[in-house]
């Protein structure tokens, strides 16, 4: 049922966001028919205004130069539009693009998966707040009180997909002690993490390390399961790309300059109107203050000590890269983090009363459930926002695009999630409209 209602309300949420994510479609499309994603001849390609997500190899083929892996979950859709007599690979990327009509329900279907999956992580974590009451509000402000509705559903980003397969591979590490598949999975959802979006390297390595001191006999079994994913993927790359790991995995791709430096990026990707984690996911507020109520009440695991780790080291990478995150709806570069986030408040979001449960009536009880509510009635504002408007996704390019003029991140007289207000109040569109100036 959770995940029938958020894949619904998301598919249904108006605002497409097709960026990085807009050859996904194609290139799924391409390899189940050739056997390869070597996009050169595709007419839709062929006549793209801008290719700078398109390499050219040694060889002259045209390859993708976003991850292809999350690329692939756009092939069920592909199936059903050339069932109803639709060419996959002739439906338009550009001026329009059309491919949302594939991406936005595949990334919903996403995001509902993971929802699904978080309330599993909080019921079976067997500690004092592993309530189905807790489990619920956890699943539901994941779903629609963060970036995961207002962007993650938006596209097919390979952050959307990553989010998935980090929530799956926790709840590997959660079952690792059935036995079965489950401590191999551990290292296949893993290895899926960083060929999905490398950059989750440094949320993996904190978990190895936390796998090899405590469960070291599942570990070992993890590096297999994770082995024979990376060894298929560099198998791959090296018959697409003509190199086993593709430009975009390499090192040197963070090397590229930034638009803002270091400690600007920081306070960018935090508390920027923006673009700040703390205005468009406000539950980081509360991860903070369930951290300091697992440590207060000493029931802080070592694996939420290596989530925290990841987290921070996320959030420190994305600021070293200094992105502007592009054409999209708040810190789309730290989509990754938010499930996450989302496990780390689960302390605080206990605190709300739930239904037939027993009522705490001191004032202090009574202030934090407070607090709780505004705090997931903002990211609700914030996400709903985003996801049913075209005006808040248009302000990047209107009146001027972020990328000429990065300093509109910090413009709070028109922030975005505030920009369809203004339109409404001025007699503009809400749902709709082209983000023309």
């Amino acid at each position: 049922m959770l995940g029938a209602v958020v894949f619904v309300i998301h598919s249904l949420s108006p605002s497409p966001q097709s960026g990085d994510s807009r050859l996904s479609l194609v290139v799924a499309w391409q390899l189940l028919t050739t056997g390869s994603i070597d996009l050169s001849g595709i007419p839709t390609v062929e006549g793209l205004a801008w290719t700078g997500d398109l390499i050219s190899t040694a060889d002259g083929r045209l390859v993708p130069f976003f991850p292809w892996p999350p690329m692939l979950l756009a092939l069920p859709g592909a199936l059903i539009l050339a069932a109803v007599g639709v060419d996959p690979a002739a439906l338009s990327i550009s001026d329009p693009n059309l491919t949302w009509i594939v991406e936005v329900p595949t990334a919903s279907l996403i995001v509902a998966v993971t929802a699904v999956v978080i309330r599993r992580l909080v019921l079976d974590a067997g500690d004092r707040w592993s309530t189905p009451g807790t489990a619920w509000i956890a699943a539901g402000a994941f779903a629609f009180a963060t970036i995961a509705w207002s962007t993650g559903s938006r596209a097919l980003w390979q952050q959307t997909v990553s989010m998935l397969v980090l929530v799956l591979a926790l709840l590997a590490i959660q079952r690792r002690g059935r036995g079965g598949a489950w401590p191999y999975l551990i290292g296949v959802f893993a290895a899926l993490a960083l060929v999905v979006r490398p950059t989750n390297v440094v949320i993996v390595v904190p978990l190895l390390a936390w796998m090899l001191v405590a469960a070291k006999p599942h570990a070992l079994r993890g590096l297999l399961g994770g082995a024979a994913v990376l060894i298929a993927f560099l198998g791959l790359s090296w018959v697409f790309y003509g190199t086993a790991l593709p430009p975009y995995y390499l090192p040197t791709r963070l090397g590229d300059t930034p638009v803002y430096d270091l400690v600007e990026s920081l306070a960018v990707h935090l508390v920027s109107p923006g673009r700040g984690l703390l205005i468009y996911v406000p539950i980081a507020l509360l991860a903070l203050v369930g951290v300091g109520l697992r440590m207060a009440t000493r029931t802080m695991s070592g694996l939420q000590v290596a989530l925290g780790i990841g987290i921070i080291a996320q959030i420190g990478i994305i600021a070293k890269f200094g992105s502007t995150n592009g054409f999209t709806y708040g810190p789309r570069l730290l989509l990754d983090i938010v499930p996450l986030l989302v496990l780390l408040a689960v302390p605080t979001l206990a605190a709300l009363p739930r239904p037939g449960g027993h009522r705490e009536r001191r004032p202090l009880a009574v202030l934090a459930a407070v607090g709780v509510v505004a705090v997931l009635g903002w990211g609700l504002f914030v996400n709903a926002t985003g996801a049913a408007t075209r005006a808040a996704v248009c302000w990047n390019v209107t009146p001027i695009a972020i990328d000429t003029a990065p300093e509109r991140v910090w413009d709070w007289s028109d922030p975005p999630f505030l920009r369809p207000w203004h339109d409404l109040a001025s007699g503009g569109a809400f749902f709709v409209g082209s983000c023309t100036s």
